[in-house]
């Protein structure tokens, strides 16, 4: 697939997934919603969002018409993003006037051109409480009673803003640090501690689950 257009008729409402390619959407007509990590987040007409592979995000209907089209990004492409920038999205934006903007849309290169046109981070903790906490405390009730919350009242607000629980949040957060980490080589042992695992086994399954491959599979395949 190297490009293809949706609309929102025919993109169903869709729960937390993953895509085993890397993709690049631009935003053609409406807008589009989706959460991760960042939060919850509305993409307009002309926007573009990198989504490197196996990253979770769920799609909510936009309520009214919307297009958007639908880029293949080159594995040669994307595993030298991720190597530069971890394993998190980026967003930019399309001049729609622009002639060699515009003719990236239909170059071959597809995704691997438009790439060069992402300039702002877009999944990396900000600063906010919810973020820093929830990667840093291993329990919801210390993450809460460390904000003055109820668990119950911390949840809340973190689905209010996220679209995910503080327990998914995090499971989110260490896959995507561990993937980048194993793309840079680092050892298992050494990721586990990194990222909070509990114990190597525990990053395997997790590793596993995400991605379909094995650990060591998954760094051979990162690092070609």
């Amino acid at each position: 697939m190297t490009a293809y257009v949706v609309t929102n008729e025919a993109e169903a409402c869709l729960p937390l997934h993953r895509h085993e390619d890397a993709r690049i959407i631009v935003v053609l007509e409406g807008e589009v919603h989706e959460s991760d990590l960042s939060g919850k987040r509305v993409f307009r007409k002309g926007e573009i969002l990198f989504r490197p592979p196996f990253c979770a995000h769920a799609n909510a209907p936009s309520g009214a018409r919307s297009s958007f089209l639908r880029l293949s990004v080159s594995r040669k492409y994307w595993l030298d993003y991720v190597r530069r920038h971890g394993w998190r999205g980026m967003r930019g934006r399309l001049d729609f006037k622009s002639r060699d903007q515009r003719a990236l849309l239909h170059a071959k290169s597809g995704g691997d051109g438009v790439l060069s046109l992402l300039v702002e981070d877009d999944g990396s903790p900000d600063g906010n409480w919810e973020e820093a906490g929830v990667a840093r405390h291993s329990s919801l009730h210390a993450l809460a009673a460390s904000n003055g919350l109820e668990p119950y009242q911390l949840t809340r607000r973190f689905q209010q803003r996220y679209g995910l629980t503080p327990s998914a949040w995090r499971r989110e957060w260490r896959l995507r640090r561990a993937l980048a980490l194993l793309a840079e080589g680092c050892v298992l042992a050494d990721i586990a501690v990194e990222c909070g695992f509990s114990d190597q086994s525990h990053l395997s399954r997790e590793v596993k689950r995400a991605t379909g491959m094995a650990p060591a599979a998954f760094q051979r395949f990162a690092c070609d």
